[in-house]
């Protein structure tokens, strides 16, 4: 909110949204913890940011990469750094599909896809990678030929349920998950705006 000028008011009872939606501002699909106290001026607290495209494109999408790029860079230092004889790997992978990869249906749910699927394309195209290279020893000597790569990694991003690993590619979630951020609150929105479901849902 901070390009925008927008400054909030702790008190939550100071905007009642029913009686005067015109009067301010509903955040939807937008998870507020993990900020914590820490000053935002620190340049390491942006989570979310409303704005422009341009801001979201310019702004947003590469923080969001760097961010999770820095935490496969820690798994992959815990990789390096395990004790010997341990399966490090199935808790590193575990790790990946149970905490972070996950945090990204946050981001898909918050914004338009168009802004954001080549960022999470992106980031999980770099899961893969270091699953297949880091994780699991797959050189790239390993495959017959790129198509034969190209299945590896395609097991990599399938269900458990269809015996795949189950890191599920979140830019393929995009559509579906910025359409369930609007139709969970719809009714919501229907009673703010004094009219009905199918109303909004047809908008």
């Amino acid at each position: 909110m901070k390009p925008l000028g927008v400054e909030f008011n702790e008190r939550s009872e100071v905007w009642d949204s029913v009686s005067a939606p015109e009067s301010g501002i509903i955040l939807i699909g937008v998870p507020m913890w993990g900020v914590g106290k820490r000053d935002i001026d620190d340049g390491d607290t942006l989570c979310h940011g409303i704005g422009s495209h341009d801001f979201i494109k310019n702004e947003l999408c590469p923080k969001i990469k760097e961010r999770y790029t820095e935490a496969i860079v820690k798994l992959g230092e815990v990789m390096q750094h395990a004790p010997r004889g341990r399966d490090v790997g199935a808790s590193v992978e575990r790790v990946l599909r149970v905490c972070i990869v996950p945090r990204h249906t946050h981001i898909a749910r918050a914004y338009p896809p168009s802004l954001i699927r080549k960022t999470l394309q992106e980031c999980d195209d770099l899961t893969a990678k270091f699953l297949m290279e880091d994780v699991y020893g797959w050189s790239c000597d390993r495959f017959w030929n790129r198509d034969h790569q190209k299945a590896a990694k395609l097991n990599v991003q399938l269900p458990r349920k269809f015996t795949g690993v189950g890191i599920i590619p979140q830019h393929a979630l995009c559509d579906a998950a910025y359409a369930a951020s609007w139709m969970q609150p719809v009714q919501t929105i229907a009673e703010a705006g004094n009219t009905g479901a199918q109303a909004i849902l047809s908008e």
